[in-house]
């Protein structure tokens, strides 16, 4: 994805929309779809910046998805992030903390 897509594309994606993040995390790591619906917390390393790719999301013909590993060694693989994403990620974090608090 070219900056002039990504820009028209974040121009139509509000930061509370589902799509933001795994749009952002695609975009700034080039990580594939199925790696980024994949990812959790224990695989972002905001100190480090880093995030490990050890599992991906894979959808069926039939609707069904489950987390599989990657299909290759290759794809096993830490991507450096930078500070954008970081501070993304880092106000992401701290959404679902507060969203878990209020719904128990």
């Amino acid at each position: 994805m070219s900056l002039q897509d990504y820009s028209k594309l974040m121009s139509l994606i509000e930061t509370d929309d589902p799509f933001y993040m795994p749009v952002n995390i695609s975009f700034y790591t080039g990580l594939r779809h199925g790696e980024v619906s994949g990812l959790e917390w224990s695989n972002v390393d905001l100190d480090n910046k880093t995030i490990k790719v050890t599992q991906q999301l894979i959808q069926y013909k039939k609707g069904n998805v489950r987390v599989s590993t990657p299909k290759t060694e290759n794809s096993y693989r830490t991507i450096p992030i930078g500070d954008t994403l970081i501070k993304m990620l880092q106000f992401q974090k701290l959404l679902q903390k507060s969203v878990k608090c209020y719904l128990g």
